[in-house]
């Protein structure tokens, strides 16, 4: 048995020797912090979208694949 959460999270990337690491990851705050907290993590487009809530299947591209070509471009 196991359990799981659906919320945002603002990660941190490094590209190393052709690699992405993660150097650093934050969760939002709980209970009234939560909106604040998104607002001063994310863009105000993204902190919206997050705040709102949307379903996982509609994250297109995938996380993985949004930082590979933000990395891609950057060389």
């Amino acid at each position: 048995m196991g359990s799981g959460v659906s919320e945002p999270l603002m990660v941190l990337l490094e590209l190393q020797n052709g690699a992405l690491m993660v150097k650093n990851h934050q969760p939002p705050r709980d209970g009234e912090l939560y909106a604040p907290s998104i607002r001063e993590m994310f863009p105000a487009n993204y902190a919206d979208e997050a705040i709102a809530g949307y379903p996982v299947d509609q994250l297109k591209p995938s996380p993985q694949e949004q930082a590979q070509a933000f990395y891609n471009q950057e060389k």
